[in-house]
């Protein structure tokens, strides 16, 4: 059975997907929620690749295969780490996330559907290298997720660095032929709507969907059912590999 990294997406860090991590292990499955460095690494160093560079390196530390979930932002790395890890990847699931075609970022994508939903809680940090967020961000990033369990969330949001926004996923689509990808939606989003997470994942090549009645914060939210989800998605797909 493959395990699962999960990885955060913008101002977020591992701590946001340890519930779901633990609903996860609670089936059976090893799961690891890995921090990016570009969550850190503000002012110099932050960039895709890098992130990309630390999520393949988990992919391969160990023996075996990995399902690697991105959330939001963190989907534009997800195509970029198919050729690096090669048969190590055992799949890909888009959390609610941005779905890149070569060459696109995620100012690029929101520009094509109109612009950010976040827009306007935005604030320039670390000398406008980074965004950091208004409290007004809550209400789109976690308003199905409990009072307290919200505002601790919210506390812990960290800037991010601006360049993530703007850096274009690089990968060929031949990179993908062959690998598992899932798209699980989340019907209630205010911050990528139902609407843009359709039209993401039917986009030529379209992969497979699953949908969840949640917010942006399905790990916070309703982390025993995606766990569910997940736990289902990699066992049909397993199965059905083996009987080829």
């Amino acid at each position: 059975m493959p395990r699962f990294l999960l990885v955060h997406g913008a101002w977020h860090g591992s701590w946001c997907m340890e519930r779901l991590a633990d609903a996860l292990r609670a089936r059976g499955h090893r799961a690891e929620a890995l921090d990016l460095p570009g969550r850190t690494d503000v002012e110099t160093e932050a960039s895709l690749q890098g992130d990309r560079d630390h999520v393949a390196d988990r992919v391969l530390a160990a023996g075996e295969p990995a399902i690697v979930v991105g959330h939001s932002l963190a989907g534009l790395i997800l195509p970029m780490l198919a050729k690096p890890c090669g048969t190590r990847l055992a799949g890909l699931v888009y959390l609610c996330a941005y779905r890149p075609r070569p060459g696109e970022s995620a100012t690029s994508i929101e520009t094509g559907f109109g612009g950010a939903v976040m827009k306007p809680y935005f604030q320039k940090a670390h000398d406008g290298a980074a965004i950091a967020l208004s409290p007004g961000a809550a209400s789109l990033l976690f308003h199905d997720v409990s009072d307290d369990l919200a505002q601790n969330a919210f506390a812990r949001l960290t800037p991010q660095p601006k360049r993530l926004f703007l850096d274009p996923a690089t990968y060929d689509e031949s990179d993908l032929d062959g690998v598992r990808q899932l798209y699980c939606l989340c019907r209630d989003d205010r911050v990528i709507s139902a609407a843009r997470q359709r039209a993401m994942a039917s986009a030529r090549p379209a992969i497979e969907t699953s949908e969840i009645a949640a917010g942006h914060s399905p790990f916070l939210s309703q982390p025993e059912a995606l766990s569910r989800t997940l736990s289902d998605w990699s066992k049909q797909a397993f199965a059905r590999e083996s009987r080829r």
